[in-house]
């Protein structure tokens, strides 16, 4: 009897190295020290290899399936939204590791944990994507998901409200903006996906 790859699972492991990378970015802010920083900096490069494996694994797993559980399209999208949500974190930590954190490090904290629950909440969403169709607790999460979305977005506002009346620069903060602009990607695709699969 043959086992069926299971997308779902993929799904999962993937975001999960996502809100691991989250973790050691937070990390990195947290106590920071560069070399602190350049080792959670591989670490997240490997989290996005263990990743891209698996992306591959799932790709090669789908080329062969006669009938996914959802449309091919959307299996692969989503992988591909996961991959990149990781990596704009990593791009994260590199700009930490490329400039002088002290005038702007409690904001980019704030900002990072901002990104980190909504992540965490998406990895719930995406724990009970399997029974989308029929569950209430994958409705229940995506909803709860949209209000964490929204707080994070007008605390983002507030952010950049403060850096333009103290004169900081902005780029820090653009690239923890491109962090949650991923974390919104990735949802539109699972809802997309949910309207194309019912």
């Amino acid at each position: 009897m043959c086992i069926k790859y299971d997308y779902f699972d993929t799904f999962v492991f993937m975001v999960e190295n996502s809100c691991s990378a989250f973790e050691l970015l937070k990390n990195s802010l947290v106590e920071y020290n560069t070399n602190k920083v350049k080792r959670n900096l591989d670490e997240i490069d490997k989290l996005v290899r263990q990743s891209e494996k698996e992306k591959q694994i799932l790709i090669e797993k789908l080329d062969k399936e006669f009938i996914a559980p959802i449309e091919k399209v959307d299996i692969i999208e989503i992988a591909q939204r996961i991959i990149k949500l990781t990596y704009s974190i990593e791009d994260g930590l590199n700009m930490i590791c490329s400039c002088d954190l002290a005038s702007v490090r409690c904001d980019l904290l704030l900002l990072v944990q901002i990104n980190e629950s909504c992540c965490l909440k998406l990895k719930d969403v995406i724990k009970e994507f399997r029974n989308f169709k029929k569950s209430k607790m994958f409705n229940k999460n995506l909803a709860l998901f949209n209000r964490v979305l929204d707080k994070g977005r007008k605390n983002y506002n507030q952010v950049i409200y403060r850096c333009n009346i103290t004169n900081k620069s902005l780029n820090h903060i653009q690239e923890f903006k491109k962090i949650l602009d991923s974390i919104i990607e990735l949802a539109f695709i699972i809802e997309r996906a949910i309207i194309n699969n019912t």
